[in-house]
């Protein structure tokens, strides 16, 4: 018979699995077992580590021999992949062996890691994902060198762990959070007792969030910039809400544009001409987003040229009188408001989510900064960067004080065309 010591080993784990367990958890244990049990001609050894210090992604904690079997490409590939996302070397062994799905071990006696891995999950799991959740887990424990003990920080280790998969796995392709909350349930913490599914949800989103503002723009510079922080916090809703009808802008106009720091320029310079004093910037993925202050303009679609542009409700000018004074006390004079939007990325989207409110595109121009970054504002401008303009619009009808969003609105062209930015932006190609 071929390798019989490995039929040694498993009649061995048969024996110490019914002294321990239940009838149905032996079922379960040798069912991981006889999954991984192959006739091969490569040796299946006894896993010679102590595993006291360990986190098991899910299920329950081991109380039976471990094996090493050989190690297969496929997690090889997936861990390099998240390494790389972080640029850190390896600081762990992978070890093929009969546990439930993945590990995260720390032998107590050589101070040595491991990531031990089920070959039976990763091959069976339907969902892509629920794997990778796994093994982003475990290595977030190795590279933030947690000691994995039963009773010191561990739960501040375990919400570390998923604070850190949260943010490798925000930069993996095809990937969503909605992904990983969907996999944390279907696979629960095996320490329900330290965590709960909202601690670990909330220590998700913030990697989550770390990796957007990381993607926002790659650069080296990012701690050497004071401007940068209040820039990543105030963001861009992304991709952006609807009923704006985007207008691409041809990079050709930005022709003479080497920076990112000379394409905005060239806006702000735009859009002063115009009047557009008051103009923000906010983060988005791989560039920035250019907001207006939220004006008043006309049924043509021109710019109020009066006190009231600015004014943020409806204002009547003059009144017939008292009853006419006394009518505009109950019903608002009719109004049009619209805010520019000129986003620069590398990053291709589509327009999703809900609309807006009035006030909530207000915020915007409160909430963004005066000065691009300056490590922003050096980055290159090249031809993978797209430049659109977006429109939002809102009516105060005069049977009412409630705005309400165009939803279409018209062409956006129209609104740079006839506001004069486009003339403007068109006069700095020259």
């Amino acid at each position: 018979m071929e390798n019989p010591g490995k039929f040694k080993h498993l009649i061995l784990f048969i024996r110490n699995a019914m002294g321990a367990f239940s009838k149905r958890n032996v079922f379960i244990l040798l069912t991981i077992q006889f999954s991984h049990f192959t006739l091969s001609s490569q040796e299946i050894t006894p896993l010679a580590i102590s595993t006291n210090n360990h986190c098991l992604f899910s299920g329950t904690n081991w109380e039976y021999e471990l094996y090493n079997y050989p190690v297969g490409l496929g997690i090889k590939s997936d861990v390099e992949k998240l390494l790389n996302l972080v640029e850190t070397k390896q600081n762990f062994e992978i070890i093929q062996s009969n546990v439930e799905n993945i590990a995260a071990v720390l032998d107590s006696n050589t101070h040595k890691r491991y990531l031990l891995y089920s070959k039976n999950f990763i091959e069976k799991t339907p969902n892509k994902v629920d794997v990778l959740v796994g093994i982003a887990h475990a290595i977030s424990h190795h590279l933030n060198e947690h000691l994995l003990d039963t009773i010191k920080n561990r739960k501040a280790e375990e919400l570390e762990a998923d604070e850190l998969m949260g943010y490798l796995l925000a930069q993996m392709p095809g990937v969503e959070q909605f992904d990983i909350f969907e996999a944390i349930k279907k696979l629960p913490s095996s320490r329900p007792d330290l965590v709960t599914l909202t601690e670990r949800m909330m220590a998700i989103n913030a990697g989550w969030k770390r990796a957007e503002m990381y993607l926002t723009i790659n650069s080296s510079s990012f701690n050497y910039d004071p401007n940068l922080e209040a820039f990543l916090t105030a963001k861009f809703p992304f991709p952006p809400p609807p009923c704006c009808s985007p207008f691409k802008i041809n990079n050709e106009v930005f022709f003479n544009n080497k920076t990112l720091g000379q394409v905005s320029n060239t806006l702000c310079a735009a859009l002063s001409s115009k009047g557009y004093y008051y103009h923000r910037f906010m983060a988005v993925p791989n560039g920035f987003a250019l907001i207006t202050q939220m004006e008043q303009y006309l049924d043509d679609y021109s710019c109020r040229q009066d006190d009231h542009r600015w004014s943020s409700v409806p204002i009547c000018d003059s009144f017939k009188g008292f009853f006419d004074y006394f009518l505009r006390l109950i019903q608002s004079e009719k109004a049009n408001f619209r805010t520019f939007v000129f986003i620069v990325t590398k990053n291709a989207y589509s327009i999703s989510g809900g609309n807006i409110t009035k006030d909530e595109a207000i915020e915007w121009s409160k909430k963004g900064i005066n000065k691009l970054p300056e490590s922003i504002a050096k980055t290159p401008f090249t031809p993978d960067y797209s430049i659109e303009s977006l429109v939002y619009e809102f009516e105060v009808p005069k049977s009412n004080r409630l705005p309400k969003q165009h939803c279409p609105n018209i062409d956006t062209f129209k609104h740079l065309k006839y506001s004069g930015i486009w003339d403007a932006i068109l006069k700095s190609k020259k």
